[in-house]
């Protein structure tokens, strides 16, 4: 089948439709007979490390906390590797551990005192997803699994020898997963059996699926691709995801980090740029360059955009792309979420500077308070009920193979 494709620019703060070029891409769709969902499936609730979504909903609840700088309630270790950004669902927090000593860990968000772990295998490249009684997470590069919230007991697991997995997401009885290769892959499986549904192979330049959203049972995709030898363009494209038509894709001039859907449109973060895109069409909009600095999806909330970007803060008008206000930082690789009247967000350490979890006034930019958090690098923070969750990593500290190399470690630090 084909869908347009069409290039981007990267205008600031202006529209960019005359730098769209038609282009043809072809893509390959695979279906498994023996996927089965019932009628049920179409009410699973999915939970993601995205918090950002339909926080405003209580707006007043969120406002009476976190006025003033918080304080630190627990700390626990993880030990040597890195943590993905937690989930809080029904008063337990769970949390994914990169190798080595590869774990899923659901803990007590009051106290961190461990409910349940379970062991991975290898590498885990992204946060788990939640339904009302099951975990999904990529437990190493080519398994997802499925265990049972209350205990951690597995349900299936399923391998892909010949993917490397790269994001996870979840549409009614679906979930939903891209990969990284020669022909990256958006592919499903049935969430209560772990059978496989249907995949779609991406044709080239695509080389990684590096986000996945889903809104009104359309997909929205963006990718990584390679002209060269590394890394040199963006792919962004929606699937229906009823008769896995590609509906448009959208090529960008740098790689497509990640995204989000509203129901205002589509907003991509690329390596320089924040690109905003018509979600029937696939138009571009505008695009603001922000000169890198944030691998961070955009947050949008009500009429702005909220991204990370060189050593800055932006606020984004997401109608017509002009830049509402800019707060300056001395940190690296922000991660903004919006809550209530307020952008909280983390940065990491760079340059021997401590890294940094802070918060604006949504409206204005005008920093509210600050806690440096020592030499670290920070997930996105996670607010719930009256805590905030963060993932922490340290640095490592000389060189690696000597006796005296101290490993990166994994943290989850709380605050309240």
């Amino acid at each position: 089948m084909a869908a347009s494709a069409s290039t981007v620019g990267a205008i600031s703060g202006t529209p960019t439709s005359t730098d769209v070029v038609q282009a043809e891409t072809n893509v390959q769709l695979t279906k498994f007979s023996d996927c089965i969902t019932n009628k049920q499936s179409n009410d699973i609730a999915w939970s993601t490390d995205r918090n950002d979504t339909g926080l405003d909903v209580f707006d007043q609840e969120v406002n009476r906390y976190f006025d003033s700088k918080p304080n630190e309630k627990w700390r626990s270790k993880y030990g040597i590797g890195g943590l993905h950004s937690p989930i809080v669902k029904d008063g337990i927090l769970y949390v994914s551990k990169s190798r080595p000593n590869s774990r899923t860990t659901a803990v007590n968000p009051a106290n961190g005192e461990i409910i349940w772990r379970n062991t991975g295998k290898g590498r885990v490249p992204t946060s788990p997803i939640l339904d009302q009684d099951r975990i999904y997470s990529v437990i190493d590069d080519s398994t997802i699994a499925a265990s049972t919230v209350k205990n951690g007991k597995k349900d299936w697991e399923i391998e892909f020898p010949e993917e490397t997995i790269t994001s996870i997401s979840g549409l009614n009885g679906l979930v939903l997963f891209g990969t990284h290769g020669q022909t990256p892959i958006l592919g499903s499986l049935n969430a209560q059996t772990g059978k496989k549904c249907w995949k779609l192979e991406l044709s080239s330049p695509a080389r990684e699926v590096t986000g996945l959203e889903v809104q009104d049972d359309i997909i929205y995709y963006s990718c990584y691709g390679m002209k060269t030898d590394h890394p040199d363009i963006g792919i962004v494209g929606a699937v229906d995801s009823s008769s896995r038509q590609v509906l448009w894709e959208v090529r960008t001039t740098q790689p497509a980090l990640g995204l989000s859907k509203t129901e205002k449109g589509v907003y991509v973060r690329t390596k320089g740029s924040v690109h905003a895109i018509d979600a029937t069409t696939g138009q571009s909009r505008w695009s603001v360059h922000t000169h890198g600095g944030s691998s961070a999806s955009p947050i949008v909330v009500k009429d702005t955009v909220y991204a990370g970007g060189l050593f800055k803060i932006l606020a984004i008008d997401s109608e017509s792309g002009s830049v509402k206000w800019t707060h300056e930082i001395s940190s690296n690789n922000p991660h903004p979420i919006v809550a209530g009247n307020k952008v909280y967000f983390t940065a990491d350490t760079v340059g021997g500077r401590s890294a940094i979890f802070s918060a604006l006034n949504r409206n204005s930019g005008k920093k509210l308070w600050s806690v440096d958090v020592g030499k670290r690098r920070l997930s996105a923070p996670f607010l719930n009920d009256q805590l905030i969750h963060i993932a922490a990593q340290t640095l490592g500290q000389g060189n690696p193979g000597m006796e005296s190399y101290e490993a990166k470690k994994a943290e989850i630090i709380t605050f309240n």
